[in-house]
């Protein structure tokens, strides 16, 4: 388990499933607050032609060198399986694997996270992407 650090982070990273809703958009202006009032908050943002999955591994390896934490966004289907490696399920994997502190944001009001599977799933037919999200947050403790 990744225990929530005691103390002052050198950065963090977003990490969540942005789909364009009202949540994403509130998660960029948070990020947006903490940057004008000097704090290192790391959040992919990319434009026509960018590459997200650049940038996601380049703040990833940011957060270990940096001894960061994963500012997890915990939607209902944070950490589901998709197609890309670079997934809020890919950013949980390397949190849990890298001992990175993983510090959950409730969002919504299901919590913890219950992302999506079984047979008719496309990535996630018995259910890893829920175990990931067991594994990682400890359900002890308050958030």
């Amino acid at each position: 388990r990744n225990p929530i650090s005691p103390s002052k982070p050198s950065c963090a990273m977003f990490s969540a499933r942005f789909l364009g809703g009202d949540i994403e958009q509130k998660m960029r202006k948070v990020h947006k607050i903490l940057l004008v009032n000097g704090f290192d908050v790391l959040m992919v943002e990319v434009g026509v032609g960018d590459d997200f999955g650049s940038m996601t591994t380049r703040y990833l390896n940011r957060i270990v060198t940096d001894k960061g934490v994963l500012l997890a966004v915990c939607t209902h289907n944070y950490a589901e399986m998709t197609s890309s490696p670079y997934s809020s399920h890919g950013e949980l994997k390397f949190a849990l694997e890298n001992h990175i502190p993983i510090w959950p944001l409730k969002v919504e009001k299901t919590f913890p996270p219950e992302p999506a599977y079984g047979p008719d799933h496309p990535y996630d037919k018995e259910g890893e992407a829920r175990g990931l999200v067991r594994l990682a947050m400890n359900p002890s403790t308050v958030y």
